[in-house]
């Protein structure tokens, strides 16, 4: 990156390292765009590049979502000008469109499918152990991203997407994501009996609470369908993602065990409030319904549960697959 660019605007090359170093990420972001707008070549269009996603992580860090989305636009009406030749200014793209959509409702994801497609192996193999916890490569992070809305998506969505996840399939054919979103893509062609077999492959080998809901929303046994739901709802440490599934046992029970269907719903609108959640009109009308009964007891509830997870148990272990 020696080249003259760096004194189109009477700057040089250490006073705009030292400016990043020391965090003034909007004055080097500045002094980059007069020179870019001055002197449009491949050294003036990977400064912008870079300087546009060092201030790109500040605007995140605040929320700014709109700054944030114009500045990902300048990095890429600037990329190709750039020599990428080990597809790293690629990588902050795909990083930086993965980070928006965490942010931003409906952002368009499908945008960036060419530059998911360029990711090379590296990407692929990167999976590492964090405080705990495994965060796959970032490959697998946007098989995952794209995957995740199916189960909602029109059918367009899912035929823009369905290459990307192919490449994550045959790369990680065995990956557990991989896995429930191919069961999802069944769920979606009306092939149950083939995705409930893949959940139940997955809960063999990880019961995860989530998992038992998905293969609850397949199942066609009612008195199963229950205790699944509830299994999920035991399994899951964290109340706030119970909520849905709490008022899917209201609905179910709400005829035959109205008592307990009743503090199923109570405990889904406590815990929705606590959380700062909204309960819609659906979760209301099943709450009246139910306003005349006695709920049970948070013990017989939890003994109720730990009927169901025995059932589920045996279920899971007996199924041949």
């Amino acid at each position: 990156m020696n080249s003259p660019y760096f004194h189109v605007m009477n700057i040089s090359k250490n006073d705009l390292i030292r400016l990043r170093r020391q965090g003034r990420y909007e004055e080097a972001f500045k002094y980059v765009s007069e020179i870019y707008s001055k002197e449009k070549n491949r050294f003036t269009a990977l400064a912008f590049f870079w300087a546009s996603d060092a201030l790109l992580g500040c605007r995140l860090k605040e929320k700014n979502t709109d700054e944030a989305r114009h500045l990902l636009y300048g990095m890429i009406k600037a990329y190709p000008h750039i020599d990428d030749n080990e597809l790293m200014a690629n990588r902050k793209i795909v990083i930086d469109a993965l980070k928006l959509d965490k942010l931003i409702p409906n952002f368009n994801i499908t945008y960036f499918m060419p530059y998911f497609f360029k990711l090379p192996p590296r990407d692929w193999n990167d999976g590492r152990q964090a405080k705990g916890y495994w965060i796959p490569s970032l490959g697998q992070q946007v098989a995952n991203r794209l995957m995740d809305r199916v189960p909602s998506a029109d059918n367009e969505y899912v035929a823009r997407v369905l290459p990307y996840f192919r490449t994550a399939l045959a790369k990680n054919p065995t990956n557990a994501e991989n896995l429930r979103h191919l069961a999802q893509l069944y769920v979606r062609t009306k092939l149950k009996s083939e995705a409930g077999k893949i959940y139940i492959r997955l809960l063999k080998n990880s019961p995860k609470s989530y998992l038992y809901a998905e293969l609850a929303a397949i199942t066609d046994d009612e008195n199963l369908k229950i205790c699944m739901l509830a299994t999920a709802v035991a399994t899951q440490q964290n109340q706030i993602f119970t909520v849905k599934w709490r008022y899917q046992l209201a609905r179910l029970l709400r005829e035959t065990m109205p008592e307990r269907a009743a503090y199923e719903i109570r405990k889904s609108m406590e815990i929705r409030k606590n959380g700062g959640l909204f309960s819609s009109s659906d979760v209301e009308r099943i709450s009246r319904m139910l306003a005349e009964y006695d709920a049970v007891s948070e013990e017989e509830e939890q003994a109720f549960y730990d009927r169901c997870c025995k059932r589920v148990d045996k279920f899971i272990a007996g199924s041949d697959v």
